[in-house]
């Protein structure tokens, strides 16, 4: 049996938990992190998805946000990912969260430490709060 090492000297995460994923898709948003990953070695070419960019509506506070294209925020968002194609509509706040694609979060809808499955709605004025270390999980196409 031949084993040959690699020296990597770029970003890499070990992802063997949920609360692994958690913690590294929130590293993404460490300028640092995201330039070593993605712009180091050359750029990364994934399948194209034909749809417009983040639309961010007036009055929109978003800070520290990695958003797709297709996303439409007109709330609040800080310190969080959204895949495609996510709505955060007026008054919702999210923080500290994982917001797959295609999910919806409704007005006045608050998500602080939170992984949304693709598909997920919650509905207006709800409230779902994880911990840092144990975020809470809603499953793929539910609503809340």
């Amino acid at each position: 049996m031949k084993v040959y090492g690699y020296p990597f000297h770029s970003y890499a995460a070990v992802i063997n938990s949920i609360n692994g994923y958690y913690k590294s898709n929130l590293e993404l948003l460490k300028p640092n992190v995201w330039q070593d990953l993605f712009l180091k070695n050359g750029p990364i070419f994934t399948k194209p998805k034909d749809e417009a960019p983040t639309a961010y509506k007036n009055g929109v506070n978003a800070r520290n946000v990695l958003a797709a294209n297709g996303c439409l925020i007109k709330g609040e968002v800080q310190n969080s990912v959204l895949f495609r194609g996510v709505k955060v509509h007026p008054g919702a706040v999210i923080k500290n969260s994982i917001i797959m694609q295609k999910s919806e979060i409704g007005a006045n809808a608050y998500l602080e430490n939170v992984i949304l499955d693709k598909g997920v709605q919650i509905t207006s004025n709800k409230s779902l709060k994880g911990d840092t270390n144990l975020p809470m999980i809603i499953p793929k196409n539910t609503i809340v």
